[in-house]
């Protein structure tokens, strides 16, 4: 939490990535495992941006994120010096996607309503992601695949088709007081 934070103040004051002395660097962040950083002001998206899979140690791909999300998340202006102080961080760090080899919907909905994990819809080169958090927000299943589904630019029910490739994933998430 405290790179992610450092981060977002060093890059607002100087347009740069932290200078990170790698032997401090903890073992369970040398790990390559997909990670988001959110940010909100108010309870508010402000931004969010991540790797479904690790792409660097999780230290850097932290870095990266937290930056990307207040700065080039394109559905927002970047960060002003005034938001930096307001904004809440939030980390999650993913399990790997599983396949859902068989979706039969009632099956799928069933395992979805009890679980809450992340989800992932892919079609063709297409796909978005909630994580699991969002299941706080939409607790439906229907609808949470439906507005998945929109996200990514597909029809709203394609999840129901045989083509469209779901996958599910756990996530340990950590959110500044």
């Amino acid at each position: 939490m405290q790179l992610a934070r450092r981060a977002i103040d060093y890059y607002s004051q100087t347009g740069n990535y932290l200078k990170i002395n790698q032997s401090k660097i903890p073992v369970t962040l040398k790990e390559k495992r997909g990670c988001f950083v959110t940010l909100t002001i108010n309870k508010k998206l402000r931004g969010c941006i991540g790797y479904l899979e690790g792409q660097n140690e999780l230290w850097q791909d932290i870095e990266h994120n937290a930056v990307s999300a207040g700065f080039e998340d394109p559905r927002f202006q970047p960060l002003s010096q005034k938001e930096i102080p307001l904004i809440t961080i939030e980390i999650s760090i993913l399990s790997q996607p599983q396949l859902v080899k068989q979706h039969l919907n009632d099956e799928l909905l069933t395992y979805l309503k009890n679980n809450r994990p992340g989800v992932i819809v892919k079609q063709d080169f297409r796909q978005a992601t909630y994580l699991p958090q969002v299941w706080e927000d939409i607790p439906d299943p229907v609808e949470f695949l439906t507005n998945l589904c929109h996200k990514a630019g597909l029809p709203d029910e394609t999840w129901k088709e045989g083509t469209t490739e779901i996958y599910t994933y756990e996530a340990e998430y950590f959110k500044e007081k």
